[in-house]
């Protein structure tokens, strides 16, 4: 985190893959723009955006976003980075995690929005070869196993 222009690259990367890997969300998924003429290596200037943090329920809610789906978006979102991109977000709390509704989107006919992951903080992402996502899914699988026969 001291060279904020990475930063602001890693900020549009995380984008760009999920708009080319993962498209089917990447309109739930949003990191501030960046204002290239105006950042350097010393100072990064990025869109303000507003949203609730991810662990601030009651605010979601006033959103009219379900916690529910924040909380499969944030799974669904680092499964993606993690076992797809292979470029993860390394410090996911949080102060780095917002939600807000979709602003392009209405709301549905019960009154409850869309939510949109905002991803802040770019400093700090991990690339991950093949190997390790192969590993790390393997050692979901064995996990996600043993917890269904521990139950039976």
């Amino acid at each position: 985190e001291l060279d904020f222009l990475l930063e602001a690259k890693n900020s549009e990367k995380v984008l760009e893959n999920f708009w080319k890997l993962s498209p089917h969300i990447a309109n739930y998924i949003y990191a501030p723009k960046v204002y290239w003429n105006l950042s350097t290596s010393k100072l990064l200037i990025m869109e303000f955006v507003d949203g609730a943090q991810v662990n601030d329920v009651k605010s979601i809610r006033k959103l009219g976003i379900d916690p529910h789906e924040v909380s499969r978006l944030v799974s669904q979102a680092f499964a993606e980075m993690m076992f797809k991109h292979g470029f993860v977000h390394c410090d996911p709390h949080a102060a780095n995690l917002l939600v807000r509704p979709v602003p392009s989107e209405k709301k549905s006919i019960l009154g409850k929005r869309k939510p949109q992951l905002i991803l802040i903080d770019h400093g700090l992402y991990k690339e991950l070869d093949a190997t390790t996502k192969f590993n790390y899914a393997a050692l979901w699988k064995v996990l996600m196993c043993s917890l269904y026969f521990f139950h039976l």
